[in-house]
């Protein structure tokens, strides 16, 4: 009669085990799809940088180290696709074309409105991707923090992950 009853109560907490396993999967997977998404999006406007360079150049206005350092960050990024590197170019790309608006000669210009118009509605386009990613993050990072639950994520060394907010102060 033990025997039976340590068999059901063992086979009980697997079955629990692994349903909460299966929902961090469910949760973890929820975040990789809004994260390629991003990445989708950001490689997209990151492409748009080699013009903007180009544009700057075309009208004198051009600080070799600042896009020379934009640009490797860009390769970086493109290479290793990391949501935080993506996160510290976009800042640094934000900050810079806010810096190119001082030049009135550079906002005449009509290949740099555009640009800044495409750039404006990457963004416009990436911060609801944004918002769902860091969403799941949440409930990922507080369903992993919940008793049993941080017990399987130790078990299998899943640990809580960092939202995405490329913001920059004006």
């Amino acid at each position: 009669m033990w025997v039976l009853f340590v068999v059901i109560v063992l086979l009980l907490m697997v079955i629990m085990i692994l349903g909460i396993y299966n929902k961090i999967i469910k949760s973890q997977l929820k975040i990789t799809q809004a994260k390629t998404t991003i990445d989708v999006y950001l490689t997209q406007k990151f492409d748009m940088i080699p013009s903007l360079i180009h544009c700057v150049k075309e009208n004198n206005i051009y600080d070799e180290k600042v896009y020379n350092k934009m640009i490797k960050m860009r390769d970086d990024y493109m290479h290793k696709k990391e949501i935080d590197k993506g996160e510290k170019l976009d800042i640094a790309l934000k900050t810079t074309i806010l810096n190119m608006g001082k030049y009135p000669k550079l906002r005449a210009d009509d290949q740099f409105l555009n640009l800044q118009k495409n750039f404006s509605k990457m963004e416009e386009q990436i911060q609801p991707v944004r918002n769902v990613y860091n969403v799941n993050v949440k409930k990922y990072n507080r369903f992993i923090c919940r008793t049993p639950n941080n017990i399987i994520a130790k078990l299998f060394k899943l640990g809580k992950l960092n939202y995405f907010e490329a913001t920059i102060n004006k």
